[in-house]
């Protein structure tokens, strides 16, 4: 199992994808990106009948992010992807 970020400019997708293919998605404003991300990935889990320990990876796009609430949502996802791989 694998989740997505998608980060565009006004709106973020959120994507898990299963055997590669998307099994849910959700779409969150990027002004509220920072408060939601946690509890929008825990519905998408909740929807696919899935639990935390079965994401092997989360992949963040693009690589570079300019503002402050995307950013940090880019951080928590690297970081989320270090525990997941090691």
């Amino acid at each position: 199992m694998q989740f997505q970020v998608i980060i565009k400019k006004e709106k973020t997708c959120l994507r898990l994808l299963k055997r590669g293919k998307v099994a849910g998605e959700s779409f969150v404003n990027n002004r509220q990106l920072s408060e939601k991300l946690l509890s929008e990935i825990d519905k998408l889990l909740k929807e696919n009948k899935m639990k935390k320990n079965q994401l092997c990876s989360v992949e963040v796009w693009p690589k570079k992010i300019e503002e402050g609430s995307t950013r940090l949502v880019h951080v928590i996802s690297c970081a989320a992807n270090y525990c997941l791989t090691k």
